[in-house]
C-alpha cells in the first residue's frame, strides 16, 4: 500500500529536520572539546585531585557532572574495552609521576547519590572478595543478610573465573547468589590486555576496586571533576571529549 503523498513529503522533512539537529549536535560536541577540554589545560597536574582515602572524595558531596579516574597503573596491567589511544596519547605528569586516564562518566546528585557515591563505587567498592572477607553482612530492613559481589556497573580491574566464583559462594554463602549471575560480564568482551592464562569466556569481571587494599598500594590515583547541572549537557561534553581524545581503557561502551 502506497503512502499519501503528503505523508511522504513530511516523513523527507523530518528526516531533513533531524539530519540538520544530528549535525548541530555534532559540531556542538566538536565546540565543547575544543573550549573546556583543551590538552594543555585539561591535562595539568594543577587540575588532578589526589585521592587516597573515601573523605578525599567528600568535596564532591551534593554534586553533579562529568568526572574522570586517573592512575599510575602501568599499561602492562590495564585491559581495555575499546583502544588505548587516550592512554598512550594523553597524560598528566605531577609530582614526579605519570597519571593516565583510565575511566570516565557522568553523574547527577539526586537522593541516591552523587559524583561522591560514584566515585566510591568505582575506587572504594565494599563488596570486593576481600572486602566481603571483612565484612560478611549488612543490614536490610534491620535483619543482616549476607553481603555480595558488586552488582553496580563500575570500573573493571579484577576479575574470577567462574570455577572461584563457585569457590567464594562456598567459602562466603549468598556472596553471589544465581540473582546475581548476570552482574558479572564476561571477560570476553575485553579486546585487549587479558593475560594469555585467562580463559575470557569462563572469567567475570568484578565491578570496582578498593585502591586501599594491599595490591594498589603501589600506585597512586586522582581524578578531575567538572561539575554540570544539566543532564543533557553532562552527556554531550561527555561524547565530546571521547571524540577529540579516545575512549578511555575500562570504560565498557
Amino acid at each position: 500500500m502506497r503512502l499519501p503523498t503528503a505523508e511522504i513529503d513530511q516523513i523527507k522533512i523530518d528526516e531533513a529536520r533531524i539530519a540538520a539537529l544530528s549535525q548541530a549536535l555534532k559540531e556542538f560536541e566538536t565546540k565543547a572539546a575544543d573550549q573546556l577540554f583543551n590538552h594543555h589545560d585539561f591535562f595539568k597536574g594543577s587540575r588532578l585531585w589526589s585521592v587516597s582515602s573515601p573523605t578525599d572524595l567528600n568535596r564532591y558531596r551534593k554534586k553533579s557532572g562529568c568526572y574522570f579516574i586517573f592512575s599510575t597503573i602501568p599499561k602492562a596491567q590495564i585491559p581495555t574495552f575499546s583502544d588505548y589511544n587516550l592512554f598512550d596519547l594523553s597524560k598528566i605528569e605531577c609530582g614526579g609521576l605519570v597519571y593516565h586516564c583510565l575511566y570516565n562518566g557522568v553523574r547527577g546528585a539526586d537522593k541516591s547519590g552523587s559524583i561522591n557515591t560514584r566515585l566510591k563505587q568505582h575506587l572504594f567498592s565494599t563488596q570486593t572478595p576481600s572486602q566481603l572477607r571483612l565484612k560478611r553482612t549488612r543490614k536490610h530492613n534491620g535483619a543482616d543478610v549476607p553481603r555480595t559481589l558488586a552488582a553496580t556497573g563500575a570500573m573493571s580491574l579484577e576479575w574470577l573465573s567462574l570455577d572461584e566464583i563457585a569457590a567464594l559462594e562456598v567459602e562466603l554463602p549468598g556472596c553471589h547468589p544465581a540473582s546475581n549471575a548476570g552482574n558479572l560480564i564476561s571477560c570476553s568482551r575485553i579486546k585487549e590486555g587479558l593475560p594469555a592464562d585467562v580463559n575470557s569466556s569462563s572469567t567475570r569481571l568484578l565491578n570496582g576496586i578498593n585502591i586501599q587494599e594491599d595490591k594498589w598500594a603501589s600506585y597512586r590515583f586522582g581524578v578531575i571533576v567538572i561539575e554540570v547541572e544539566e543532564p543533557n549537557l553532562r552527556h554531550l561534553l561527555e561524547v565530546g571529549f571521547r571524540l577529540r581524545y579516545g575512549t578511555p581503557p575500562l570504560c565498557k561502551r
